[in-house]
């Protein structure tokens, strides 16, 4: 894709160009938005810039996650902050800024050289944007449940990658270590709704057994043990 086609096709920039009764005329030349990238339109006031970000790949969003947990005196608490700057730092392939016409190309310093205004607006977009919500994982793992049960798929379609993961537990088809690697976050997640699916379809899922209950006492035996405190009473009918 060229520059011109990230600009007027993907980011409706025609519309704002004819509002604005000026082309706009990069001087820098926009790199190539390659096929795992997409760009998104940021406008803070009378400000302008278009993003060009990538999806992580899973290891990439665990580790970032794995790290965005803290210790503070012992206790454990979950640092969102962190977790959202880290995964705009490595998100981040380049910025335009069509006001001033600079390029900018990530080399993980990008973050200080942008308004916080812009890393908000560009997080709301890109978490919307890279996340699965609950319509597509019910979606995914319903489709997947009535291909493996061999039920009609009704208003369900088959999708593509449920197949593919089929022929794949049925050893057809196979991944290397480094392709699997280069799944990102989202592909990881819809891989394993498929596969909970294939599992409940066929039985397989780990079925949880509730621990048999201690026989309730009766008589002289249930008056002595409610005439007890209650931590007495739990240890009576417990141990």
């Amino acid at each position: 894709m060229t520059h011109e086609e990230a600009l007027k096709v993907m980011m409706g920039m025609g519309e704002m160009m004819q509002n604005d009764n000026a082309p706009v005329e990069p001087k820098d030349e926009m790199p190539q938005i390659e096929k795992d990238q997409y760009i998104f339109k940021v406008k803070i006031g009378d400000n302008l810039a278009i993003f060009c970000v990538r999806d992580l790949k899973w290891h990439e969003s665990l580790s970032i996650e794995a790290k965005s947990y803290r210790v503070e005196e012992s206790d454990l608490y979950f640092s969102g902050e962190y977790q959202r700057r880290e995964i705009l730092k490595k998100a981040i392939v380049w910025v335009y800024d069509l006001v001033n016409e600079k390029l900018k190309v990530n080399d993980d310093t990008i973050l200080n050289q942008l308004n916080q205004d812009y890393v908000d607006e560009l997080w709301a977009q890109y978490f919307k944007y890279t996340n699965i919500d609950a319509k597509e994982a019910n979606l995914i793992y319903t489709s997947a449940l009535k291909y493996f049960k061999g039920e009609s798929q009704n208003s369900y379609p088959v999708l593509p990658l449920i197949i593919e993961v089929d022929f794949m537990l049925k050893g057809v088809i196979s991944m290397s270590r480094e392709e699997f690697r280069t799944l990102s976050s989202n592909d990881l997640e819809r891989l394993q709704l498929i596969m909970t699916a294939r599992a409940d379809a066929l039985g397989l899922a780990y079925q949880q057994i509730a621990p048999p209950k201690p026989p309730e006492p009766d008589g002289f035996e249930s008056e002595l043990i409610n005439s007890l405190p209650p931590h007495l009473k739990a240890a009576m009918k417990y141990n």
